[in-house]
This record gives C-alpha cells, sequence and structure tokens, in this order.
C-alpha cells in the first residue's frame, strides 16, 4: 500500500460497502477492507509518532551546549 494515503483507503472501504450493499461483495469481503483500513491507520499513526520522536531528539541535542 505505499504510495497510497489515508483518505484512498476510506475510499477503498466505502466501495466495498457499497459494493456489498450492492449484492457484489460479501460481508467478508467488507470486515477484511475494514480490517486493512485500521491497520494502515495504525501503522500510518506509528510513523507518525516516530518522525515526532526523532524530531524532538534532533531539537533537544541541537539546544545542547558543547562544552
Amino acid at each position: 500500500m505505499i504510495g497510497i494515503g489515508v483518505n484512498d483507503v476510506d475510499q477503498m472501504s466505502k466501495l466495498v460497502y457499497q459494493s456489498y450493499r450492492g449484492g457484489k461483495s460479501t460481508i467478508t469481503d467488507v470486515l477484511a477492507t475494514n480490517l486493512k483500513t485500521l491497520d494502515w491507520k495504525v501503522r500510518l499513526a506509528n510513523i507518525q509518532t516516530q518522525i515526532l520522536m526523532q524530531i524532538a531528539i534532533l531539537e533537544y541535542l541541537s539546544s545542547r551546549t558543547i562544552l
């Protein structure tokens, strides 16, 4: 899913649900897509957390004075 944003994943979930409502997808398809969407959002949150932690470390190190 590299290169796919959260909005794309949300849209995919909506399309699969609409397909289910139209009788072309199964509830298993809907649940699998929802699981992938949730997994994608968790991964994104983890990446954002790692980035913020690295920024905090860089800010801390850049504010220290070298004696």
